[in-house]
């Protein structure tokens, strides 16, 4: 990991997936800075007020998804070229084309071995 201060949001409602991801980063990843958040609109508050070099976000929080989060962030000029990893157990092939369309190039299947978010992390931190 070359950058410092690497910044990450994991925007998830499933707290053992946060705690596990947190975990795992902080004993990878000494240097990189983990914010969490349970909701898409705690997600979004936190996105508009601290700089991220990347967003984990699952596809199905409360409710909503997390690729209307993604759209409408892409819609700012401040987020438009905001990196994204999406996570989810269950996409279709009209959700994976709509991931491509907003410039999606990494999604996480769940359950996924640690290693995958590990060389997502490597691939964004260089």
């Amino acid at each position: 990991m070359k950058k410092d201060n690497f910044t990450l949001l994991i925007i998830d409602d499933d707290q053992k997936i946060i705690e596990l991801i947190t975990t795992f980063l902080n004993l990878r990843f000494p240097k990189i800075i983990v914010v969490t958040s349970n909701d898409i609109r705690e997600g979004q508050f936190k996105l508009e007020n601290q700089d991220f070099d990347l967003v984990i976000v699952d596809q199905f929080i409360n409710g909503k998804t997390g690729l209307d989060f993604i759209s409408q962030m892409r819609r700012t000029l401040k987020h438009s070229n905001k990196k994204f990893v999406l996570m989810s157990g269950a996409l279709g092939t009209q959700e994976v084309a709509q991931a491509i369309n907003l410039g999606i190039t990494d999604i996480l299947v769940k359950p996924f071995p640690l290693k995958h978010l590990q060389e997502k992390i490597l691939k964004y931190s260089q």
